[in-house]
């Protein structure tokens, strides 16, 4: 049968050739036969609706008769007359069942006169293909678009090849059992829509069904060319990648014919091929023709019996859809002579195409507002805009919940009405609304008027619009902030922006008014790149669709921007970025070439990103002063520069990737180059050799900052959901499995991204973030993150933060220096400076100092960089950029010095200040034309109104004459803030009836409304002398939460603005699904004398429950539900409030919190020891003559103290009780449980020894019936040693009554010895136990006790007696690196500590008191109720306990295993009182956390995160040392007797110095700390061994440490510059003694041989110098001197901190600063190093020659379209080639094999390719490389270029 159906094939083909059925048929012949008219029925529709929610639908019918005409006829070529006639029109609201099929029931129709005034149309048809349109002159477009669509349909195309001849049908092999198969071929055809690919298939033709011809035409609307009808406004961003490949695929295509258009895909697991037609449009839209016909007269004509063209738009609505359904329906009535010809004459208006029209006398911009009724004149819009711009503003201002849900269709009418006025009348506008509102006396009302009128002019989009808001900035007639929001609103909001809008954003760029402004100039430099690059988008034959629509919008008056117009705007920011004058200039320019995304763009950027020699020679114009470090300030500039290639990265990739490859795998460019350049390498998609090279070099990547990223990037890449980044993840997946496993912890640098996908819906979320660690700060080098959501072809950015910044931990140093921010406030504010801090004098710290500074010199050059970031941001499309350094702290410094003064010139006054910015992100209007010449608009507009309002704000702040009021003694804020977010989505599809003199619009509408605020009233009061700090709570009771869900369809007048008291929609139907909704109604906090009450009201049954309860997608996967829950999938429709409501029974007026902080005892005794005692070292109560002086202050405005404030709010004085006497108690209550680990602890517990503090608290409610009252305290105290804590809490409640008092405390054996591995592991154990009393009204006196113990599991002990190879590797490891006399410092040994000092065992016990207070007993039940649920599967019960616990009292066990390293696996056992017994077997854990007398649990916490030790620590022990980045030195040379900087801070004024001095060979080590070059510690070794003694000289005094006491010391003027110290006792090994830096966070350990050095104050971060390394996190040139020289061997390293003058030489290689030599260097190492240094630079200089040549010849280079004559055909490139530019000639050459395809001469395809290649270089509309049919051919290309 195959056979057979294979030869008839082949018959048939052979058939067509020769003339096909009898010879001269045609398979679709000509329509229509000469001299005849042909009499048709006429029924039109457009309806919309939501056919997921309900059957009920709103649009327009109308029925007709047309006669069509063949008035003229030249061989295939035919004028056919069209006219329509008794045309009776109808609109209708109602339930339909069948839309497409019936005629609508009940609808009234009335007769269309406007169409038949009109005389007939003429349409030339010529192979069935329209190729012109006639129409009467007076005819309006929108009378002709109805003609339009009719001649849509009578196009019925012929099979054409790609060279123009006729092309036989072809059947696809057999798939129906023995039926001929349809016939399928493609076409590149007009409709009303455009020029579309188009697919015909033949299910019946004149061979098999005796003269019938029925075909079906689909049009494909991911292949267009050329302009197309719609109208797209701006508001998403298509710069991400687009998650929307094609999904269907005609099955009866043949793939071999037209191959150049067959480029159908499928999505595979590689995602999204290269070369695919990406699906352009939000709107899925499907249109299908079907045909009836007949072939008459010997088959030379065919006969149109029956048509019908039918349209379906959707709008995604989430998973609910908008439907949009349209049809033409013809039906033949009778055929007969032409007896009348039509008069041709009249029909003087001529179209080439029969693409749908806009009406005349629109806007270019703004096209589809010519639909609407505008109403008389401009001048009546406008006096309908300004009611509606006030009414917007009150809503805004009022406090009405009720009105507020109305903004959202304000701000649509306005910004469509604005847009559609000229601009006088703008103008006249903003004199009357925006001008007045500058004036002093100008009210909040018409503040926010202004406000409304310049945001919604900006959002409107028009050219008018935008030119009048750019003339007034340029007139500097807005505020700066206004200035901004105004520019942030172009970014997205304007639809087609004319060249003379885009001259004057580049006037604001480059004019030299707003360069110094760089918050405006960074604005207005991103507007102009994103409108330019959007709207110039360079022309390539890849994007043929964008280019096309270019072409058609060049046509239109003032729209001229193309390619040269592009490069015009690239060469003056190009211009301007030579010129810059300062780094905020510099950097925005660099980043403004960067969003132009150009490759001359990227050209322009090249030299600041290799830093060139004329960059650095820009830079030093900058700063001739010499003030900063020329290498930084470039490196600098140059990360600035990567970064801003990321816009060009997937634009031009392949002009990228050379650029940012070069600089990641060269090895020699600081790290965050590398980082920088990997960031914008990714984002071009690499490919997997790239990503296989990444792979294959990270194994030996040394710097760990580059390999961290590079690891985190690769695996969250791997792990991409998104479509568009499937191909990427493909590809490291495949070379994933050659990456070395290392792990990296959280403080090194980071890649990483979150992505989720809903195939369903076509949305997608993405967030991604990256982190650069700086090796010098805390503060990161460079961090970004962004939120984009995917929405079909659609990616929108929600939020979007980046920096990059250098030297900003210098920022402080910066602001207290002179120039600095705070002189600059204080000179504003007139008042004088702190006095500097004294030196102290002392001898022996001055012996000391003198004795480092003559030995040594220190670089401090590399820690003095100038503070210098560059920050931007973009929420909801809205950007900024900002450029930061000194000069703007300055300026900022004089602004908030401003302020305050401000601030303080009216102390105690009300002021108020309002905020309002109104928002319109991800705008969406699309006016898609209806089969029958309708429009169709459909849009998504989501305005946004953010307020922020200040009212009744009052400030004070108290000083002393002569005192700064920055550091005032009372200060006091008080008023009312109120943030406020409106949002409105609304979502439509409409229709218009543009034929009627009034028009009317139909269609669907569903729309959300939300209100969010949070009112705060409040106030805060602080006194420096009592220490007291009140906050003061006045709620506010409101609705704080409105949410309203619901769709309707509707009829009503089409009006660009309705008045404001008049409705919106005049008639409307809600939609609903059932009558009777679910309610929600809960009420949450009923006895804290304010209430959250939460209503509301849903369709949908599993919204109006507790979804926290009763969700099982919510036990799954909880945020995931919430979303669901939250964001409404199918749209039902629902009403949801939060309102917060008086408690009636007691309703509370105010709240009111007073804290007292009271000053720890080492605090207090260090100010003792100092002399800074006081007759009252902190005042109690404020004296009667302050109290009265008090009274002319509000309230509010008080200076408070806690002890009056106690006896205000309760009526008598609060017991007060020294912190000595509250340790004592504590202790005494808590001694059953810590005496168990250690009796000493007694000795130890002590005021000397013991570090307390405290904060006494009370809160009050007052109300109007009743006052609620609860005081206390919180104790905290701790030993040194961290081995012992205690804390006590007490409150009570003075109303009910309640009391609570509870004491606790955690006790652990001694911590093992930090230099030895021999530790007691049987002895080790720890507790946790706490007595709690409470006392209720109810049941009286209660006592509630527990404990926890904590001992060795039977699992360790085992591991203790078992053998070496039984244990872990670190043992053995251990073992070898004793030997060699590290094991201090040893990693392994390190590990065997914490695994010793490990406690995996904990049993616990609670006692209970007889009678339990009820809501106890509930939640113990529910605790235990909630451990069965959730761990069920471990769950092991014992309703009958073998071991049954006591009455009241719970026990059990949680034992810690460690049989799987990867997790931290537990058992738990627990035991009731009503005897019941559950196990939980095998629980997994964090790995972190276990108790250990060793660690910590923050400290366990920190480990874990960093993979690594919890801080940063340096080992000395006198034979070597590892550095605080983990790098282990020998310290063999070091000399005996000798002084050696073991850590520095490096700076000019260092923070610490610390020597050390080698004694008894390394067995004793003598150690000197200086403090702030004002005080020495000197440590000696204890005189005895195992001794706990140790003597330490502080300055000229003497002191001995001695185990159970603490000394404390204050070694600066601060009371924050204190040390303590303390002898450690340890059950093994030598007593350490510890040292404790407590502003700096460092920490000292010495047992008189080793020192051991923690430093976690971060700020210190590459700032250090000596032995111990910088502390970088890097283990790369850790050997570097105090010169900043790096040395290659380690002796070099270690005698360069010498402290004596001896030359010893150098041993090895080393590496030097700029000007700077090792101080052991001889004339013959200065000498060869000088010459490798010169061989660098002349290298250096060689690679910059070569890239200036490669810039010179591609600048004479260009790209266009190869065109050859070949085998009688011209064939053209598929992709354009390199060619010289004009006025240039070939230099060098070389063979290139090119791809082509080759047409007939004579075709007019043909033609106007030749047109375009020779006018534009490069032909649009080509085939993609790759496909079949193509031909290759060797052509001769030029590789350089010249004159």
């Amino acid at each position: 049968m195959k056979v057979f159906f294979a030869l008839a094939a082949l018959v048939a083909l052979a058939a067509a050739k020769h003339g096909g059925y009898h010879g001269d048929q045609e398979i679709v012949p000509d329509l229509f036969e000469g001299q005849r008219e042909y009499v048709y029925n006429y029924r039109s529709l457009v309806a919309t609706g939501l056919p997921r929610q309900s059957q009920r639908y709103s649009g327009l019918e109308k029925y007709g008769v047309l006669n069509v005409q063949v008035n003229e006829q030249q061989g295939n070529t035919k004028i056919l007359g069209l006219r329509l006639r008794h045309v009776m029109s109808g609109s209708f609201d109602k339930e339909v069942e069948d839309i497409e099929n019936r005629r609508i029931e009940g609808v009234s129709h009335s007769v269309e006169e406007t169409i038949e005034k009109y005389g007939p149309v003429f349409v030339k048809i010529q192979d069935n293909e329209v190729q012109k349109l006639q129409a009467p002159e007076n005819m309006p477009e929108e009378v002709i678009n109805i003609y339009r669509g009719i001649a849509a349909i009578f196009t019925v195309g012929k099979p054409q090849t790609l060279e123009g001849d006729d092309h036989p049908f072809m059947p696809q092999e057999q798939r129906y059992g023995g039926e001929q198969q349809p016939i399928v071929y493609r076409r590149q055809e007009e409709g009303i829509t455009g020029n579309f690919e188009t697919i015909y298939e033949i299910f019946s033709n004149p061979e098999q069904y005796n003269q019938q011809l029925n075909l079906t035409k689909t049009r494909n609307y991911m292949k267009q060319m050329g302009p197309d009808g719609r109208m797209l406004q701006n508001g998403h961003d298509r710069r991400g990648c687009q998650n929307v490949c094609p999904t269907h695929k005609p099955e009866q295509l043949d793939k071999n014919m037209q191959p150049e258009l067959s480029d159908w895909m499928k999505p595979t697991a590689e995602g999204c091929p290269v070369n695919f037609h990406p699906k352009t449009d939000l709107v899925e839209a499907f249109t299908t023709y079907n045909y009836n016909m007949t072939v008459e007269g010997q088959g030379k004509f065919a006969l149109i019996h029956e048509a019908q063209a039918l349209d379906k738009k959707i709008l995604p609505l989430r998973k609910q859809q908008i439907k949009t359904v349209s049809l033409i329906k013809l039906q033949l009535i009778e055929v007969h002579p032409v007896t009348e010809q039509w008069n041709k004459q009249q029909a003087t208006k001529s179209y080439d195409e029969i693409t749908y029209r806009f009406p005349e006398g629109h806007q270019y911009d703004l096209q589809y507002l010519s639909l609407y009724n505008k109403g008389d004149t401009a001048e009546v819009l406008k006096d309908q805009i300004i009611p509606m711009i006030k009414a917007l503003a009150q809503v805004i201002v009022s406090e009405n919940i009720e009105l507020k849900g109305q903004t959202g269709d304000k701000i649509v009418q306005l910004t469509m009405a604005l847009g559609s006025l000229p601009k006088p009348e703008l103008r006249s506008l903003w004199q009357v609304l925006g001008e007045t509102a500058t004036e002093k006396s100008a009210t909040e009302l018409q503040k926010v008027q202004r406000k409304v009128l310049i945001d919604t002019i900006g959002l409107s989009g028009s050219n008018n619009a935008t030119e009048l808001l750019l003339d007034l900035i340029m007139e500097q007639k807005l505020t700066t902030l206004e200035t901004v929001d105004t520019l942030q609103t172009f970014q997205q909001n304007l639809v087609k922006p004319s060249m003379k809008v885009m001259q004057q954003l580049k006037s604001i760029v480059t004019d030299g008014k707003f360069q110094e402004k760089r918050t405006i100039l960074g604005a207005a430099s991103i507007a102009f790149a994103e409108i330019v690059r959007t709207n110039c988008a360079t022309r390539t034959h890849k994007n043929t669709l964008h280019h096309q629509q270019q072409l058609h919008l060049s046509s239109q008056p003032g729209f001229r921007c193309g390619e040269e117009e592009y490069k015009q705007f690239v060469e003056a920011i190009r211009g301007q970025l030579h010129s810059a004058k300062n780094f905020a200039q510099l950097t925005i320019y660099i980043q403004t070439l960067g969003r132009l995304a150009h490759p001359k763009a990227v050209e322009a950027l090249t030299p600041y990103v290799y830093g060139e020699q004329e960059v650095i020679g820009q830079l030093r114009q900058m700063h001739k002063d010499g003030s900063e470090d020329d290498s930084e300030y470039v490196q600098f500039i140059r990360q600035v520069a990567i970064y801003a290639l990321h816009p060009a990265a997937q634009k031009h990739g392949a002009a990228v990737q050379p650029i940012v490859q070069g600089i990641y795998f060269d090895k020699q460019q600081d790290y965050e180059l590398r980082i920088a350049a990997l960031s914008v390498l990714l984002a071009t998609q690499p490919t997997e050799a790239t990503f296989g090279r990444i792979v294959l070099e990270l194994g030996q990547e040394q710097d760990l900052e580059v390999a961290s990223y590079a690891y985190s990037a690769l695996n969250h890449l791997a792990n991409s959901t998104l479509p568009c980044m499937q191909r990427t993840a493909r590809r490291v997946q495949n070379v994933l499995g050659g990456l070395p496993d290392q792990t990296f912890g959280t403080h090194h640098s980071k890649w990483g991204s979150k992505t989720l996908y809903h195939h369903l819906t076509n949305l997608g979320m993405k967030g991604q973030w990256e982190v650069t660690q700086s090796n010098v700060s805390a503060i990161p080098r460079a961090a970004y993150f962004s939120i984009t959501g995917n929405k079909g072809p659609f990616v929108s950015t929600v939020a979007e933060v980046s920096m990059i910044t250098k030297g900003l931990e210098n920022l402080y140093n910066f602001i207290h220096h002179k120039g600095g921010m705070t002189q600059i406030v204080e000179n504003v504010m007139q008042r004088i400076r702190r006095d500097t801090r004294h030196a102290v004098g002392d001898q022996s710290v001055e012996q000391v100092l003198q004795q480092i500074e003559q030995a040594m010199q220190f670089n401090t050059e590399e820690n003095n960089e100038e503070p210098r970031a560059v920050v931007s941001g973009s929420f909801l499309g809205n950007e900024l950029y900002l450029p930061i350094d000194k000069e703007y702290m300055t300026k900022v410094g004089q602004k908030v010095g401003q302020q305050i003064v401000q601030l303080l010139s009216k102390e105690g006054a009300d002021k108020t200040y309002h905020y309002v910015r109104i928002l319109m992100p991800r705008t969406y209007v699309h006016v898609a034309p209806a089969v029958n010449g309708l429009p169709v608009v459909l849009s998504n507009r989501h305005p946004i109104v953010v307020s922020l309002s200040l009212k009744d704000l009052q400030t004070r702040f108290g000083a002393e004459k002569g005192q700064m009021k920055l550091n005032p003694f009372a200060l006091a804020v008080s008023g009312l803030i109120k943030p406020t977010v409106y949002h409105t989505s609304i979502h439509s599809a409409l229709t218009i009836n543009p034929l009627q003199n009034t028009r009317y619009a139909h269609g669907v509408r569903a729309i959300e409304q939300t209100y969010v605020t949070l009112p705060i009233d409040a106030s805060v009061q602080y006194t420096h002398q009592t220490k007291t700090l009140a906050f003061t709570l006045r709620p506010r009771f409101e609705t704080v939460f409105f949410h309203k869900t619901r769709a309707m369809t509707f009829k009503t007048e089409a009006l660009l603005i309705r008045g404001v008291e008049k409705p919106l929609l005049e008639r409307y139907t809600v939609v609903k699904t059932q009558q009777k909704p679910f309610i929600f109604d809960r009420t949450l906090g009923k006895k804290l004398g304010m209430s959250i009450r939460v209503q509301g009201m849903s369709e949908n049954e599993d919204y109006a429950v507790n979804f926290m309860k009763h969700q099982e997608s919510f036990k799954r996967n909880p945020i995931a539900s919430l979303i669901k829950q939250l964001s409404n999938e199918w749209f039902v429709p629902r009403a949801w409030t939060v309102r917060v409501e008086q408690n009636q029974q007691w309703p509370a007026q105010e709240m009111k919190m007073v804290i007292r902080l009271g000053k720890g005892l080492f605090q207090q005794r260090a100010q003792h020891q100092n002399g800074q005692q006081q007759q009252q070292e902190q005042q109690q109560r404020l004296t009667q003559e302050q109290l009265q002086k008090e009274q002319a202050h509000p309230e509010h405005m008080r200076m408070i103290a806690y002890e009056q404030e106690f006896e205000k709010i309760t009526g008598r004085k609060p017991q007060t009780q020294e912190l000595q006497q509250s340790l004592k108690q504590i202790a005494q209550k808590t001694e059953k449980f810590w005496s168990q680990v250690d009796r000493e602890l007694s000795q130890q517990l002590q005021e000397q020894n013991t570090q307390v503090r405290s904060v006494e608290y009370i809160l009050s409610a007052k109300g109007e019936k009743k006052s609620v009252n609860i005081h206390g305290h919180i104790i905290v105290a701790a030993l040194p040693s961290k081995q012992a804590r205690l804390a006590e809490l007490k409150m009570k409640v003075d109303q009910k009554p309640i009391s609570l008092e509870v004491q606790a405390v955690s006790a652990y054996t001694k911590t093992p010895q930090p230099f030895e591995t021999e530790i007691r592991e049987q002895e080790q154990r720890g507790i946790l136990g706490f007595v709690a009393q409470l006392e209720t009204r109810s049941t009286g006196k209660q006592q509630y006790t527990g404990k926890v113990e904590m001992n060795k599991s039977e699992e360790q002990k085992k591991l203790m007696t078992a053998p070496k190879e039984q244990k872990p590797w670190y043992y053995a490891q251990c073992e070898e690196d004793k030997k060699e006399q590290k094991s201090e410092m040893s990693t392994a040994c390190e590990k065997v500590r914490v695994q010793k000092s490990a406690l995996n065992k904990l049993r616990f016990e609670i006692e209970l008191p007889q009678n339990i207070h009820q809501r106890l007993v509930n939640a113990s039940h529910q605790i235990r109720e909630t451990l069965k649920v959730r761990l069920y599967r471990n769950l092991r019960a014992n309703y009958v306990a073998q071991q049954r616990s006591q009455e009241n009292k719970i026990e059990g066990e949680l034992v810690y295993s460690e049989q799987y390293p990867e997790m931290r696996m537990a058992n738990l056992t627990i035991r009731t009182p009503d005897h019941e017994e559950l196990r939980f077997e095998r629980i997994a854990l964090p790995k972190a956390l276990r108790p250990s007398t060793m660690w910590t649990l923050k400290q366990q916490v920190k480990a874990a995160l960093k993979l690594d030790r919890p801080e940063p620590v340096c080992v000395y022990n006198g034979q070597n040392l590892r550095t605080f980045d983990n790098v282990t030195v020998s310290l063999k040379n070091m000399k005996e007797g000798e002084k050696y900087i073991i850590a520095r801070d490096n700076r000019q004024k260092p923070l610490f110095t610390i020597l050390g001095e080698k004694k008894q060979a390394g067995q004793k080590s003598e150690i000197e700390i200086v403090l702030r070059d004002a005080t020495l510690l000197k440590l000696t070794p204890p005189a005895q061994q195992n001794g706990a003694v140790y003597k330490v000289r502080v300055n000229s005094s003497s002191i001995e440490v001695q185990p159970k006491k603490t000394e404390v010391h204050q070694y600066g003027p601060k009371s924050k510059h204190m040390i303590t110290l303390h002898v450690e006792e340890h059950k093994e090994g030598q007593d350490t003694l510890v040292i404790k830096v407590r502003d700096q966070r460092m920490r000292i350990v010495y047992d008189g041989k080793n020192l051991k050095i923690e430093n976690g104050k971060q700020m210190l971060k590459g700032k250090l110098t000596g032995l111990c390394g910088d502390m970088n996190n890097q283990h790369i040139e850790e050997l570097t001197g105090p010169e900043g020289c790096n040395y290659e061997r380690e002796e070099d390293f270690v005698r360069s901190f010498a402290l004596s003058k001896e030359n010893h030489g150098l041993q090895g290689k080393w590496m030097c600063p700029e000007g700077v030599q090792p101080r052991s260097a001889s004339s013959q190492d200065i000498q060869m190093h000088q010459q490798n240094k010169q061989m660098r630079q002349e290298y250096m200089q060689q690679r910059y020659q070569q890239r200036q040549n490669y810039r010179d010849q591609q600048e004479h280079m260009t790209q266009k379209t190869k065109m050859i004559p070949l085998n009688g055909k011209i064939c053209f490139s598929t992709e354009p080639v390199t060619a010289c530019q004009s006025g240039r000639r070939e230099l060098e050459t070389e063979m290139q094999s090119v791809e082509f395809v080759c047409l007939n001469q004579s075709h007019e395809r043909t033609k106007q390719l030749q047109r375009e290649v020779q006018t534009q270089k490069i032909a649009s509309d080509l085939p993609y490389p790759g496909k079949s049919g193509l031909v290759h051919h060797e052509v001769e290309i030029p590789t350089r270029c010249g004159h």
